[in-house]
């Protein structure tokens, strides 16, 4: 029997790159030799015309200088075959990995294996963080990046793995994830410890660094000698951005939402509201001196959300049942998430008797279907110039 907690195997990050960034292929390198997790080697496949020379031997750091591909798939598919370890992850050669990206795919490979999955395809971890000319942009849901791939079932990438590595335009159709679902027993853990580990960086060398054609591999300068180092301290600046993105609301109003939600407060005097699905507008009420009680399904975000709060309260509920005691000046409704399963928050808002009730998303198919259903006779009273739209209604006198 496998002690899990002792499971070490031993995990190849490939890299592909044509070497036209020098800069940020020596961050991409050092990335990969800062890791936390050191059973790991670095696959390099070059296809610059000059060899790829580090400033020392790593032992760890296997270099492979070839000819340019055809396309950048079957560069994909040589290097994979090219992998002797039982796991492997991606790493692009102007992205980074903090410390403990791979340190993260272990953990969730474990608890994989404890949980029954002797020997998953694939291993997620959470979403990279996008970096915009090195300034932290946002965060993604996932990312092919973000995975750790068994060996197992390409242990020789074959014909038709070829092809459809070739049909499948990666970097637009989640890469390796819609890859490897065409292949059979395919089963994928994730895994959600963690926190984001893998900085994508964009806009800086992706459509230089990795054309889908690989015909114009002709870059005019000389490769020098790569120097593994990091430019910045990105370690800080990723910690300082996720403490405060942990309050950010994960499904805000935006724009002219928000002037229409405070001009509708300011004119009718809104002091009590109730919501449901806390957020951007418990953020706006609560500063506007509104006392909110908000309904949300998430007990962790909903406690992030009340730590910020000097007015108001957020409630757990379980997004099927529950009953407003009183009447409040305005409902908001914005939950449960999807739209779909909001009747409860409908009925429970018109039931309420408050004189108001908000709706965001409101062009949505099922947000309208509640609408239709409880809002008839209802006064359109205010409503933003947005895609999925915001609108408030008044009770029938």
């Amino acid at each position: 029997m496998i002690d899990y907690a002792e499971y070490n195997p031993e995990v190849t990050v490939v890299m592909n790159t044509a070497g036209y960034f020098p800069e940020l292929l020596e961050e991409a390198i050092y990335s990969v030799l800062n890791q936390t997790y050191q059973n790991i080697q670095l696959l390099i496949v070059n296809v610059h015309p000059d060899p790829l020379r580090l400033d020392k031997e790593y032992p760890n750091i296997r270099i492979i200088n070839a000819k340019p591909f055809r396309v950048f798939p079957l560069q994909i598919a040589f290097a994979l075959n090219e992998v002797e370890t039982p796991y492997w992850c991606i790493l692009d050669d102007d992205d980074l990995m903090r410390p403990k990206h791979v340190e993260y795919f272990i953990e969730g490979l474990r608890e994989a294996r404890e949980a029954g999955y002797e020997n998953p395809i694939a291993v997620r971890t959470r979403g990279p963080i996008a970096s915009v000319d090195n300034k932290i942009s946002g965060t993604y849901k996932f990312l092919w990046w973000c995975s750790l791939y068994s060996k197992k079932p390409n242990e020789v990438v074959t014909d038709a793995l070829r092809e459809r590595l070739m049909k499948v335009a990666l970097y637009r159709q989640g890469g390796f994830d819609v890859v490897i679902a065409h292949l059979p027993g395919v089963s994928r853990y994730h895994y959600k410890g963690c926190e984001p580990t893998y900085i994508y960086r964009l806009k800086i060398a992706f459509h230089i660094s990795k054309p889908w054609l690989r015909q114009d591999v002709n870059p005019s300068a000389p490769l020098p000698i790569i120097t593994p180092r990091w430019r910045m301290d990105y370690e800080k600046e990723c910690a300082e951005y996720l403490a405060e993105a942990k309050y950010k609301p994960k499904w805000p109003l935006r724009g002219n939402e928000i002037d229409v939600l405070k001009k509708f407060l300011s004119d009718n005097n809104i002091k009590e509201a109730y919501e449901f699905g806390a957020g951007s507008s418990t953020y706006l009420m609560d500063k506007a001196g509104v006392r909110v009680k908000s309904f949300e399904t998430d007990a962790a975000y909903g406690k992030r959300i009340a730590e910020r709060l000097a007015n108001s309260e957020v409630e757990m509920w379980n997004g099927r049942t529950v009953a407003l005691q009183e009447p409040r000046d305005f409902v908001l409704i914005d939950g449960p998430f999807g739209g779909r399963n909001r009747r409860t928050s409908y009925e429970a808002a018109v039931k309420s008797g408050s004189k108001y009730i908000g709706c965001h998303d409101a062009n949505r198919k099922y947000e309208l279907k509640w609408i239709r259903k409880y809002l008839v006779g209802w006064e359109l009273v205010a409503k933003a110039k947005s895609k999925k739209g915001f609108k408030i209604y008044r009770r029938p006198e």
